[in-house]
């Protein structure tokens, strides 16, 4: 933790990539620290806060998914989500949101081996239909180096932004295998892994899906549920936002702190979120 108290630079161990606590960096984290403690005093507790967490999954779905106060446990509630048909953009966000919660209450492993990254992979893919054509869950191979295009009309990739080559892949996914086991602050570790898994890209399909699990995963315990729940929710409307400023810090070669901030304010949004929720009695 020195490092990131004396603003030192740390390697990621992946393609060169710094990240060096800026003061704007340390500021802002400062900030949400000090939200998320404020939070913890006045988010509901017990059977208020899982209805909260419920209706944090539903967001907007609320009355297309049957959604009712009186169902008490959460974890059937995610259950029941998960088997919601359809392939939209909100359906697959629904979705998303109750697998991140079920895998943070089923210990929220953190990656260690590649095989490790693969079975993340899959918890955060599963039951949403087609991802990669239903093949069996592997690393990109030879023939499936795809553009990074942050899901662009017309697939046109972001200035100085590309997906490294399936040969990349195993020795930049080790790299970034060693940055989340790394002793820096898990809001250091969630970002870089964040930016670092966004440009390895190393999956066909379902990379932000996972990238977001990884993300919440790395937070889980600084941050509680209810919060990571509505910064999932942030992070899904903001994709054309973050894959902008992705492409800028990797054309740029930019210190990772910088987006650093960014995603540290996606999060503050998140907390102003709840904290509106529980002024508001909502």
């Amino acid at each position: 933790m020195s490092a990131v108290t004396e603003g030192r630079p740390i390697g990621t161990g992946v393609d060169g990539r710094v990240f060096t606590p800026t003061a704007q960096w340390l500021k802002t984290l400062e900030a949400v620290r000090a939200r998320e403690h404020r939070l913890s005093a006045v988010l509901p507790r017990g059977e208020e806060q899982e209805l909260l967490l419920r209706r944090l999954i539903a967001g907007d779905a609320k009355s297309r998914i049957s959604f009712r106060d009186v169902h008490t446990d959460t974890e059937a509630f995610c259950r029941d989500v998960l088997s919601i048909p359809g392939d939209s953009r909100s359906v697959r966000d629904l979705r998303e949101r109750a697998r991140v919660l079920l895998y943070l209450r089923g210990g929220a492993a953190l990656p260690r081996t590649p095989d490790d990254l693969i079975a993340l992979w899959t918890n955060a893919t599963r039951a949403d239909p087609d991802i990669c054509g239903g093949l069996p869950a592997h690393f990109r191979r030879g023939g499936e180096h795809i553009p990074f295009t942050g899901g662009r009309p017309g697939g046109e990739v972001p200035r100085g932004w590309e997906t490294v080559s399936p040969g990349e892949i195993p020795r930049e996914t080790d790299g970034l295998l060693r940055w989340i086991r790394a002793e820096a602050s898990p809001e250091a570790r969630a970002v870089c892994a964040f930016f670092l898994f966004g440009r390895i890209h190393p999956f066909c399909d379902g990379n932000g899906r996972t990238l977001r699990l990884l993300t919440c995963t790395l937070l889980f315990g600084a941050y509680s549920e209810p919060v990571l729940l509505s910064f999932l929710e942030r992070l899904q409307a903001n994709r054309p936002l973050l894959t902008e400023a992705e492409s800028r810090t990797n054309a740029e070669r930019e210190d990772l702190s910088i987006f650093g901030s960014m995603l540290l304010r996606v999060l503050a949004l998140a907390q102003n979120r709840l904290l509106i929720i529980s002024q508001s009695g909502a």
